[in-house]
């Protein structure tokens, strides 16, 4: 920054700054660099005769602050994740110096008038707040802008797309249109303005397209880009992924609304698994998949698991509730179509996730049941959100509120509605911690097929009992019980695993009713070898009393046949089948690198815990975790 404030010093110009303002160095800013890219390019670089646009993009508060002692424009872009940090160093930048002027955008600013008013009146420091699409806003912000009207921005009266704060109160303006070629914004990639991220290998996000066809309620993302798909040029999304490679980025998002909607994600994903192969990089791709429309989603999954990527193909249902789908106003895709999709991949062995969404308004605690068991007939991980109240999304309308007695403010988890009460949701969310540790991460996942085959009690009901069981006993069963309440926080062997199967062969023997025979037996070995702990050794060979891995094999088969919802009647019981070998390997290094981290943690890519084996779920193998 040094060299760049002695050039503009020795120009010799009376220029106005315009400060990014962006503290978290994890991730590139990449919606604050175009709106500043856009600005500084526009017209052949009009605006940098009255402006000096500082490529302050990677600071700090120190930074910011003595930034903020000269008068200067100073933008915002506010996410969930930021817009608490963000509204402080707003009132600090306008405490440091009163003429300074806050723009705020992004999607944690409020768009609907109610809200944005109070968003004004709680955040006196904020003076323009930007909706929807940035770049263009910005750009006649700058230009109407004049600091020189102390205490007025009366100047802006004129500009679409924008509130702002005058002596009269809140000014709100009408819409904007969208830019209609994307191309006209410059890359803040490959004009250098982040080249400072590459240095620290912070994660890239980048964007191939713009827009969402659908309008599900609970999204801002349809809501503020409703409209035709625009598209980046593919030579330009193709030149910042190789600068993510070339900066060695560990993490490349792709920040598109339905990625594999489009023939040419096919392309984009193999350029991605192309610059892995040359440079690396990148280990792992951020994906919003497309939400009912999957024909290039298997394509993309196996180029990018071939290149060592670690991915998944993952399909956002939300809910199967068919009153629900209603109330949201989203369209699924067709179950059969669902199934086969499902099909394909475990044929090509590719690994298969969904998104489920808790607490949707018209749902219930039993339809959140019915979604959670239908994702398990269908033996594919799940990733269960608890619905949150965002501020621009159609289900924050102040009437659409009223219709379904939504209890939450904006940034909260909605926990009240017309169909489910605040105890409903804590059962749910109850429910949601003990499925994501017992079946997502696998934590008695072999256990509670086997108990479905014996005595045909639903995996979701088993995982309730043992829940209920042994918190209210925990003197009982004091290693499962740690196992349920502690493990989120650290993911590593509560005490000893075989403590803990110890305890769950007690459970289901005296609470359950099975016998304790061979069966009951093998299903335990496998249930322990499968679980992760740093003194593991590979590859791990058990010799078991029953093939478990055919009476495995043989359960898939009956689902896939039709019998999702009663293969334990279709399939050979577990006695039936002789002795068998089975091998467990862990080849992504989960027991070296992943024990004893949150589970947030390893959420963000693994979607599992569970080491590899035949029976295991299909996972990509990392490229950069081999050998």
């Amino acid at each position: 920054m040094k060299a760049h404030d002695e050039a503009v010093a020795a120009s010799g110009k009376d220029l106005v700054q315009v400060v990014p303002v962006n503290t978290v160095h994890g991730t590139t800013p990449a919606s604050l660099g175009l709106v500043f890219s856009y600005a500084m390019s526009v017209d052949d670089g009009r605006l940098t005769e009255k402006y000096d646009f500082v490529p302050m993009f990677l600071s700090d508060v120190d930074r910011i602050a003595e930034r903020a002692k000269r008068p200067g424009v100073f933008l915002f872009s506010n996410y969930l994740w930021n817009v608490d940090a963000n509204m402080m160093l707003s009132a600090a930048v306008k405490q440091a110096n009163p003429l300074n002027v806050t723009v705020h955008g992004g999607p944690s600013t409020p768009s609907y008038e109610q809200e944005c008013e109070d968003f004004f009146r709680d955040f006196p420091h904020v003076d323009v707040a930007v909706r929807a699409e940035g770049e263009a806003t910005l750009v006649d912000v700058l230009d109407k802008l004049n600091l020189a009207e102390t205490g007025s921005l009366d100047s802006l009266k004129d500009v679409p797309g924008i509130s702002y704060r005058s002596d009269n109160g809140v000014v709100r303006l009408g819409a904007r249109d969208r830019i209609p070629d994307l191309n006209v914004i410059p890359s803040p990639y490959l004009n250098g303005l982040f080249d400072e991220f590459g240095a620290v290998r912070a994660s890239a996000v980048i964007e191939s397209n713009r827009g969402c066809p659908y309008g599900c309620t609970f999204c801002d993302w349809g809501s503020a880009t409703l409209s035709k798909v625009r598209k980046f040029d593919l030579e330009r999304v193709f030149a910042e992924l190789e600068w993510s490679a070339r900066h060695r980025v560990e993490d490349a998002s792709i920040a598109d609304a339905n990625f594999g909607m489009l023939r040419r994600d096919v392309d984009i994903a193999q350029c991605v698994a192309d610059l892995r192969k040359e440079h690396g990089y990148p280990n792992t791709v951020g994906i919003s998949y497309a939400k009912n429309q999957v024909r290039y989603l298997r394509d993309i999954i196996r180029i990018m698991a071939e290149a060592g990527i670690l991915t998944e193909g993952k399909v956002s249902l939300q809910t199967m509730d068919a009153n629900t789908l209603k109330v949201i106003d989203r369209e699924n895709m067709k179950l059969s179509k669902f199934n086969e999709l499902g099909m394909e991949f475990r044929k090509a062995n590719l690994p298969l996730g969904v998104e489920l969404m808790m607490g949707l308004p018209g749902s219930s605690a039993q339809s959140f049941r019915n979604d959670l068991q239908d994702c398990t007939n269908r033996d594919v991980r799940v990733q269960v959100n608890p619905t949150m109240i965002l501020p621009n999304s159609p289900m924050n309308a102040p009437e659409y509120r009223k219709e379904h007695k939504i209890i939450a403010t904006t940034g909260e988890y909605i926990k009240e509605t017309a169909t489910y009460d605040r105890n409903d949701w804590d059962n749910m969310m109850q429910l949601r911690s003990a499925y994501t540790l017992l079946d997502t991460y696998g934590l008695v996942r072999y256990v509670a097929r086997f108990v479905r085959a014996e005595i045909g009690m639903a995996e979701l009901e088993f995982y309730d009992q043992l829940q209920n069981d042994v918190l209210s006993n925990s003197a009982r069963w004091p290693v499962l019980a740690g196992a349920l309440r502690t493990m989120k926080d650290c993911m590593a062997p509560p005490g000893s695993w075989s403590f803990y199967v110890d305890e769950v062969k007690d459970y289901v023997v005296s609470k359950i009713g099975l016998p304790d025979d061979s069966c009951l037996r093998t299903v335990l070995a496998v249930q322990l070898a499968h679980l992760p702990a740093a003194d593991r050794v590979f590859p791990h060979k058990l010799e078991l009393e029953h093939d478990f891995t055919a009476w495995w094999r043989a359960m898939l088969d009956a689902r896939e046949d039709g019998h999702r919802e009663d293969w334990e009647k279709h399939v050979p019981r577990l006695r039936e089948y002789g002795p068998a070998e089975l091998t467990i390997t862990d080849p992504n290094k989960i027991c070296v690198l992943e024990v004893g981290k949150a589970l947030s943690a390893l959420d963000y890519n693994l979607r599992t815990w569970e080491l590899d084996s035949p029976v295991a779920r299909a996972r990509t193998l990392m490229a950069a975790r081999a050998g």
